[in-house]
C-alpha cells in the first residue's frame, strides 16, 4: 500500500504512462485551457498622423520629375478617393507586426508547455475534474527529485497579460485544488512524439523521483494488466507501490489497495 505523504505531486495520466515510465519521460501538455489562449491582436486604429506619414514617405518615394510637377496637397487630393483603401493596408500592416513582436518575445502559445499536479489523492474533486476521471492513472512524484522548478499555481480573477504566467494561473474557483506547475519554453524539451495520434511534449524524468502509481476504480482491464506487468518487470520500479482505487459499498471515501 503506498504511503500518501504531503511532500509528493500526483499526475493524472492516460494509457501513455507506460510509454512515459518506459522511456523515463515526464509529459507536458500544450495550452489548452480558455485563459491560456492569446486574445486577438487588438484593432490597430489609424490615425490622421499615421495616414500623413504613410502619404508622405509615399510622395518622397516619386519620380522627381513627377515632384517637381506635382505638390504634396494634390498628392493628398488625388489619393482621397483610395484612402479607405490605403487605411486598410496600414491596419493590416500594424496587425502583423504586433503578431512578429509577440512571436519574438515567446508570447505564444507554441512557444510554451505546461504540466499541472494535484497534491492530494484522496481528493474526490480532483479525481473528478476530467470526464474520464476515475479511469485515469496518477503518478505519484517527489518534486525535490525533479530537475525542474514545481510552482504551486496563482489563483485570481484576472488573466495575466505575460503569456509564461497565465501557464501558472488558473481561475480563482479552482483555489480548492491547490494544484501546482511546471512550465517550460518549447526549446528546452528533451523530445516531442505522438502517440495514438496525440502530439507530447517530453521532459526527463528521473526514476528516482518516481514514488509509485494509483488507478482509477474504472481503469480498463487491459491497461490494468498492461501496467503490472511492466511494472513488476521493470528494475527501475518494480519495488514502488502499484495501487488501485476501491470503493466499498455504503461508504462516502474511496480507498487504495496494492496490487
Amino acid at each position: 500500500m503506498m504511503e500518501l505523504t504531503e511532500n509528493r505531486c500526483y499526475l493524472p495520466l492516460g494509457a501513455e504512462i507506460i510509454h512515459c515510465l518506459k522511456w523515463g519521460m515526464l509529459p507536458l501538455r500544450q495550452p489548452d485551457k480558455p485563459w491560456m489562449q492569446l486574445p486577438p491582436p487588438p484593432p490597430m486604429a489609424i490615425s490622421e498622423a499615421d495616414y500623413l506619414n504613410h502619404m508622405q514617405r509615399e510622395y518622397e518615394r516619386l519620380n522627381p520629375g513627377i515632384q517637381g510637377l506635382l505638390s504634396f496637397e494634390q498628392f493628398l487630393q488625388q489619393a482621397q478617393t483610395k484612402r479607405p483603401q490605403i487605411e486598410q493596408a496600414l491596419r493590416q500592416h500594424k496587425t502583423q507586426q504586433y503578431k512578429t513582436q509577440q512571436s519574438a518575445r515567446q508570447e505564444g502559445p507554441n512557444d510554451w508547455c505546461y504540466q499541472h499536479f494535484y497534491p492530494d489523492p484522496n481528493s474526490l474533486l480532483a479525481w473528478q475534474q476530467q470526464g474520464t476521471g476515475f479511469s485515469r492513472i496518477w503518478l505519484a512524484l517527489e518534486p525535490e527529485q525533479l530537475p525542474y522548478d514545481i510552482k504551486p499555481l496563482h489563483y485570481r480573477d484576472d488573466v495575466p497579460a505575460r503569456y509564461r504566467e497565465r501557464l501558472g494561473s488558473a481561475p480563482l474557483s479552482c483555489a480548492t485544488l491547490q494544484q501546482s506547475g511546471l512550465v517550460m519554453p518549447v526549446s528546452e524539451l528533451a523530445k516531442q512524439i505522438t502517440v495514438q495520434g496525440v502530439a507530447m511534449n517530453l521532459l526527463k524524468l528521473p526514476p528516482k523521483a518516481v514514488k509509485g502509481v494509483l488507478l482509477g476504480m474504472n481503469c480498463p482491464a487491459d491497461q490494468v494488466k498492461q501496467l503490472t506487468h511492466f511494472w513488476r518487470s521493470d528494475m527501475r520500479y518494480q519495488r514502488k507501490p502499484l495501487s488501485q482505487m476501491i470503493w466499498p459499498k455504503g461508504e462516502y471515501r474511496f480507498r487504495f489497495k496494492a496490487l
